[in-house]
């Protein structure tokens, strides 16, 4: 389960206006939860943290993985076996093209604000999420992961406007911004049960030219996958990756010529 510092503290009734008192009273759980001490998974400031405490303030938007430290076998079949069926249901995330079982987010070439909408099923059957944690990885990752690859690039992410969580008093961050990779949460205040848009990313393809590129909700820098929540308890999501596929634009006069063809057809047609 992936939780940005400030989310698992809000997560477990801790109020985040206070960093201090929240890395003090999270620390605090670690004794009373069957977690490892958290450790940052991402480069963000090339900053390692051994635990709550040794973590600084300014760290809380920061990403972090909690790892489970001991869980018997036996323990986790007991728990399966005495769980609800009607929460054991996936949350599916659509979006994009499917083309014979391969997904593909189709962009036209050298242009900039190209929207793409991300949908969800399986939130009502899950009794409602409160919170997203949406991870995202173009190519290599560019830079920030050590690769070569420099577009398309995402020039922002929306989880608020036009989805199911707007009505929520939803609250957004982006504890990571690069080029190439983006991690975004979206906390609510109440759990939303509603199937629907659950966030928009705009493109830019500007230098990149014609062709295909990886592009990822799972996996993202090796590890991180796209997950809903539901408390402190994360959904099992289901976050296709896809292959974005950059078209060129039609030129006017190809437009144009089509149009010709076209207008022809239709007139023999009538005669």
């Amino acid at each position: 389960m992936r939780l940005s510092f400030a989310g698992f503290c809000r997560r477990q009734g801790v109020q985040t206006s206070n960093p201090d008192g929240c890395f003090s009273t999270c620390a605090m759980k670690v004794e009373e939860y069957p977690v490892k001490m958290m450790e940052l998974r991402w480069k963000c400031n090339y900053h390692v943290a051994n635990n709550f405490c040794q973590s600084s303030p300014d760290l809380l938007n920061e990403i972090v993985m909690i790892r489970v430290l001991t869980l018997l076998p036996v323990f986790v079949l007991s728990v399966l076996a005495l769980a609800p069926t009607q929460g054991n249901a996936d949350v599916f995330i659509d979006y994009g093209v499917n083309e014979g079982g391969t997904l593909y987010i189709d962009l036209q070439a050298e242009t900039a604000n190209q929207a793409i909408h991300f949908f969800a099923t399986g939130i009502v059957a899950e009794n409602g999420a409160d919170g997203l944690e949406f991870d995202v990885q173009v190519g290599d990752g560019g830079d920030f992961l050590g690769g070569t690859d420099t577009a398309p690039t995402i020039t922002s992410i929306d989880l608020i406007t036009g989805t199911v969580w707007e009505s929520s008093n939803p609250t957004q961050s982006d504890p990571e911004v690069h080029p190439l990779v983006r991690q975004s949460t979206v906390d609510t205040s109440s759990l939303v049960s509603s199937d629907g848009r659950i966030g928009t990313i705009v493109f830019d393809t500007t230098g990149f030219g014609v062709g295909e590129i990886d592009f990822r909700l799972s996996g993202v820098a090796g590890s991180f996958d796209t997950t809903f929540f539901q408390g402190v308890n994360s959904l099992t999501t289901v976050a296709p990756n896809a292959i974005i596929r950059v078209t060129a634009v039609p030129e006017p006069a190809s437009g144009l010529l089509i149009l010709t063809g076209l207008i022809g057809v239709a007139l023999r047609r009538r005669r």
